[in-house]
């Protein structure tokens, strides 16, 4: 058995994980364009996508009020082991209204999302991409 994949392999990814990726590459794109820098400390280097409600929840993982950019030192040693510090950080961010209204989004589960769902979250997020471009 080899472990290196052929160039001939094709992906075993279902349209709906390449629909999610393609969703996470784009919000990836936006927020490094918004953000530019890290939000904490100002760095340009190692930056990441931080999501202050867990990634997991799919009815807040590309809300872009949801996500803010990182080094990575600051994304794995603060927001993840000082939760009520980022905390905080994202209620003034966003203030105290948005705030309330992302832990709200987070407490509902809706039923999954679908395919359909996840086609519309993506042209939205390109319309995003392209209004940040057109600037």
């Amino acid at each position: 058995m080899t472990l290196f994949r052929s160039k001939h392999y094709k992906s075993k990814r279902t349209p709906r994980q390449r629909l999610i990726k393609q969703c996470d590459d784009l919000v990836r794109l936006i927020v490094r364009n918004r953000d530019k820098v890290c939000q904490r400390t100002g760095k340009t280097k190692n930056l990441q996508v931080a999501h202050w409600k867990t990634r997991g929840n799919l009815s807040l993982r590309w809300d872009l009020d949801n996500v803010v950019l990182l080094n990575a030192g600051k994304h794995i040693w603060w927001a993840h082991t000082k939760p009520e510090e980022f905390k905080e950080f994202m209620i003034k961010r966003l203030g105290l209204e948005k705030a309330e209204q992302l832990d709200l989004k987070a407490r509902y589960r809706p039923s999954p999302i679908r395919l359909s769902d996840l086609v519309l979250i993506k042209i939205y997020l390109e319309q995003v991409l392209d209004e940040q471009e057109g600037l």
